[in-house]
């Protein structure tokens, strides 16, 4: 949840930390315990590049950037998940080894994975627009062939459900509770909370700050000054 613009710079220091220090960690140490960085929603700090973009997007494709290419002899691999995969740097997808595409209906984004996809797998890319919900193509050194496959739902389900505004909307339905939203957004205790019922009540959970009593200086009582 952090601000469009300061997203990239954490990414690229967090990037950056990561791999220095199993760089630093000593040749004999570098497949003990390898780390997987799983990049969520990477069209967001890992852009291919463009002549106008921000300083914080361009460190952080380039931190990731060298991690792709030389974090696996350190023990540390990425797996890159986004929904524009146009959006991703080239030089990324390139050294993915596997790849679980799901339906895209993106004339470009199918296309940018003919380009990067070897040879043998760009024909299976055929049937990506007609996936349904839960179902990927399987690509990559994982599988003897490329496959067609189910991915199982998780337990609990996420909160990602497509919103349906024809029930949404009805009259019986309960209204966007924006108070609660603001008072989460702003993250302060006291807040105004919102119950289910829609009433409103105050949030009890700070205490009050007690006030500060001046000491007398030594060899004085506290009594009135004159």
């Amino acid at each position: 949840m952090l601000a469009y613009d300061v997203l990239p710079f954490f990414c690229a220091i967090l990037g950056r930390l990561l791999l220095d220090t199993r760089a630093h960690g000593g040749a004999h140490q570098r497949l003990t315990r390898p780390w997987v960085l799983i990049l969520e929603e990477a069209h967001n700090y890992l852009r291919p590049y463009r002549e106008a973009e921000d300083i914080g997007v361009a460190l952080s494709r380039a931190t990731f950037e060298r991690i792709a290419k030389e974090g696996r002899k350190f023990g540390l691999s990425l797996v890159i998940a986004s929904q524009r995969p146009s959006d991703v740097s080239q030089t990324v997808l390139a050294q993915c080894a596997n790849f679980v595409v799901h339906r895209i209906q993106n004339p470009d984004d199918i296309e940018y994975f003919r380009r990067i996809l070897p040879a043998g797998f760009r024909e299976v890319l055929d049937q990506v627009g007609v996936l349904v919900a839960g179902e990927a193509l399987l690509m990559g050194s994982a599988v003897n062939v490329p496959s067609r496959v189910r991915i199982w739902p998780p337990s609990p389900s996420p909160h990602s459900e497509t919103p349906q505004p024809s029930i949404a909307w009805r009259r019986d339905k309960p209204d966007f509770d924006y108070r609660q939203a603001i008072a989460n957004w702003y993250g302060e205790p006291g807040q105004a909370a919102v119950d289910e019922g829609g009433d409103e009540t105050l949030a009890a959970r700070t205490k009050p700050v007690p006030k500060r009593v001046a000491r007398p200086p030594e060899g004085r009582s506290p009594g009135r000054s004159k």
